[in-house]
């Protein structure tokens, strides 16, 4: 032990020999790499390390390299922090010691000492470039200090001004915070200047040319770059997966790289997990391989500790499936795993319990928890305030917690939509709700979120469908893959704004032709979703293009042959187009089959077998389930107190439909009028026997002749009407509980 005292020369040695042969491995190809070298330098830090522990003495640059070593070869992160520590609190002159502890702190999100420690590195160099930046990129995103960011960010570009990464740090900071791409494009042009063997620096100028430019091009060039500097790299194989998938709809290729990311080996725990996560998601979703989709999910929950979107994907998945308990209990075990990712872990299942489970009141649970975890955080704080308003109906509390959201975080547009919302639902104010839209727009004029929602604003509140249209447009050109907002805007063009017309690449574009296109698009968006099948479907039928719409339908019912709302359509095109009403029988008793409680395919049933088939006693029995399933439905009850009266002749029982009708608000005078005379004997009877030999059976009843044309006319509007509610029913649900598009954002209803 005397003779280590005084040979630190050794201790020397052995690092130095240990980093050579690491520096070796990790620079060598991948079909040249020395399994020897690897685990000699393993050996070499260890040794240097045990040495100095039996000596009982102290090593800064010994603990900071095995640290390094533990987390980013082992990645062993508990051991990486002891001997991180070890080494920053033994040197603390050593700017560097202090940063290698920070930074890693910072990856385990201990926030508060990753400041104090990022501190003491610029205090010890004030040119310290990384940590500089590092700061910056902290006070940003965690301590919501946009002026000491900017601050510090100048004085890191300043110490080290071609950094690759500082350089993209400061180019985060200007695209997402600053709004100037042209200044952020200068700087991510530096950063694949200064380091271009880094696939990471591609994927991020990639990022940014997809997201700001729309530059499909330049977007799959840097996607190549990145894999041709390291064809196994997880992150880049995956990211161009997405890209595949979204942008190119080229599900064979995006199958084949999420495969590849899958397979790949060499790559951090955490990585694998997110490959294997993500191609779980798009077996699920896209090609609808369950057991291969399942499969994925485990593995990647066996890759380390879960990561918050992972536990989240797997247990929407599961929860598709039916298996609810399974989904929960993905969370309860989260919930008792890393301390570090807990924050994180409560937040995504309130989102999970929210948008999923439609279960409020565990969401409202969940966001209490991650508050009392991180009072700071404004994402919890914006969530909760959507579910006090919502669920809760806590009008005062929620105004209070979105005016906290927004004073944490001015640039947080999730809070400010959701208030924007509130203020015109709940408060009956448009004009401060139109401020915080504007603000949002302001701030970033090419977000989706606040961009759709404005276009929602313009057309319920300011019935302005100009403007509306451009501010949908907008949207739907930077989030060409939400098949949501493609739907939305080519329903609002049918619906709201058919007298639109433009002049446009020497032709003229119309709502008929412009709702065309984004139907399609939809439908191209989510391939394998009959929903938007069924939709454009619908405008096809209404096109006077039955075949078309029939061909369509078919294909959704070949991907899912007992979905309601395909059959249902089927149905009423059969019956209304092509006048096949054997068809139409089948197909709406196949939809009744697959979805028994459905007022909406009831009532179209019953009027089937009314006006079509003569059956009566089919028509009565659907009309009584529809009524049964929407008591205050007032379009079912006037159409089911109708039939009573004219095809059964029972008036009395008739008559209390049509009051029931009248209730609820929908009927207009004549309505109002037709129930006063058919009641004008005295009390409403629901006996139907008795109602035989009651006075009003003195009326004779209608005529079984030829329907007159304005009586078909009404009849084919009813029916349109009844088509269309069925999809218009599904969308205003999920609208309603507050979807997300694929980007992320929230789709707010205004």
């Amino acid at each position: 032990q005397n003779a280590l005292r005084v040979n630190s020369e050794y201790v020397e040695a052995l690092l130095d020999y240990g980093m050579m042969c690491w520096n070796r491995w990790r620079m060598a190809d991948a079909d040249r790499k020395q399994e020897s070298d690897k685990n000699r330098a393993a050996t070499m830090l260890r040794k240097a390390v045990d040495i100095i522990v039996q000596s009982k003495q102290h090593h800064a640059r010994a603990y900071s390299k095995l640290a390094l070593w533990l987390d980013i070869v082992e990645h062993d992160a508990e051991k990486a922090t002891k001997y991180f520590k070890l080494a920053a609190d033994h040197d603390l002159k050593n700017a560097d010691h202090q940063f290698n502890y920070a930074s890693h702190l910072e990856e385990q999100k201990e926030y508060d000492e990753v400041g104090k420690r990022y501190q003491a590195t610029i205090r010890l160099d004030p040119t310290h470039a990384a940590a500089l930046s590092n700061y910056a990129t902290l006070l940003h995103s965690h301590f919501l200090d946009k002026e000491g960011a900017e601050r510090f960010h100048h004085r890191a570009v300043k110490a080290a001004p071609r950094d690759p990464d500082v350089c993209l740090n400061y180019a985060v900071f200007l695209e997402e915070t600053k709004g100037n791409f042209t200044w952020a494009k200068d700087m991510y042009d530096r950063a694949i200047a200064a380091k271009p063997a880094d696939p990471q620096v591609y994927l991020t100028v990639a990022d940014f040319y997809l997201r700001r430019r729309r530059d499909l091009g330049k977007c799959m060039e840097l996607h190549k770059l990145a894999l041709r500097k390291d064809p196994d790299y997880i992150p880049a194989l995956l990211s161009y997966a997405r890209f595949l998938e979204i942008e190119r709809k080229d599900m064979k290729n995006a199958a084949l790289y999420y495969q590849r990311a899958m397979t790949a080996e060499g790559g951090r725990p955490e990585h694998e997990a997110e490959a294997l996560g993500a191609a779980g998601k798009f077996m699920s979703e896209k090609m609808n391989d369950k057991p291969q989709a399942e499969e994925a999910f485990k593995r990647a929950m066996q890759r380390g500790t879960p990561s918050a979107e992972l536990v989240s994907q797997y247990a929407t998945f599961l929860h598709a499936d039916g298996n609810t308990a399974g989904a929960e209990k993905l969370f309860a075990d989260a919930f008792s795993g890393n301390p570090a990712n807990r924050y994180e872990m409560r937040l995504a299942a309130a989102r999970y319990f929210e948008d999923e489970a439609e279960d409020l009141e565990s969401a409202s649970a969940n966001c209490r928890e991650a508050i009392k975890l991180n009072a700071n955080d404004v994402r919890g704080i914006a969530q909760y305030a959507g579910l006090l308003e919502k669920h809760h109906k806590d009008y005062i509390l929620s105004d209070k917690y979105y005016r906290q959201a927004i004073k944490m975080d001015p640039n947080h547009f999730d809070a400010m939509l959701g208030y924007a919302s509130f203020l015109v639902n709940v408060r009956k104010n448009p004009d401060s709700a139109e401020h915080y839209l504007k603000l949002c727009l302001k701030r970033n004029p090419n977000e989706v979120g606040p961009l759709s929602a404005y276009a929602r604003f313009l057309k319920t509140h300011r019935h302005d469908p100009a403007g509306a249209l451009a501010h949908f447009r907008r949207a739907s050109e930077q989030a060409k893959d939400d098949p949501d907002l493609h739907l939305e805007l080519a329903d609002f063009l049918i619906d709201d704004y058919p007298t639109y017309r433009e002049f446009k690449k020497g032709r003229f574009d119309t709502a008929i032709s412009l709702a065309e296109e984004h139907y399609v698009q939809a439908v191209q968006c989510a391939p394998r979703e009959t929903t938007y099948m069924v939709a454009l479907a619908n405008f096809l039928a209404e096109q006077k293009r039955p075949k078309d719409a029939q061909v369509l339908l078919q294909q959704a019912l070949t991907l899912a042959p007992d979905d309601a709302e395909a059959l249902g359509a089927h149905a009423v095109l059969c019956e209304d187009k092509l006048k096949d009403f054997g068809a139409a029988e089948e197909s709406y008793l196949s939809a009744i089959r697959a979805d028994p409680r459905n007022a909406a395919l009831l009532f179209n049933a019953a009027i089937f077998f009314k006006d079509k088939q003569k059956d009566y006693d089919k028509a009565e029995e659907y009309f009584q389930r529809a009524v049964d399933e929407a008591p205050h439905d007032p379009e079912i009850n006037k159409a089911f107190g109708k039939f009573l009266i004219k095809c059964r002749q029972n008036r009395n029982l008739g008559a209390k439909y049509l009051k029931a009708a009248m209730t609820a608000g929908v009927r207009g005078e004549a309505g109002k009028e037709e129930a006063e005379d058919s009641s004008s004997s005295g009390e409403y009877e629901t006996d139907s026997d008795d109602s035989e030999t009651g006075s009003l059976m003195s009326e004779r009843a209608p005529a079984k002749g030829k329907k007159g044309e304005k009586e078909k006319e009404d009849e084919g509007q009813n029916k349109k009407a009844r088509l269309q509610k069925m999809v218009a029913k599904a969308k205003a649900e999920k609208a309603e509980k507050g979807g997300k598009d694929k980007t992320g954002k929230d789709c707010v209803v205004m």
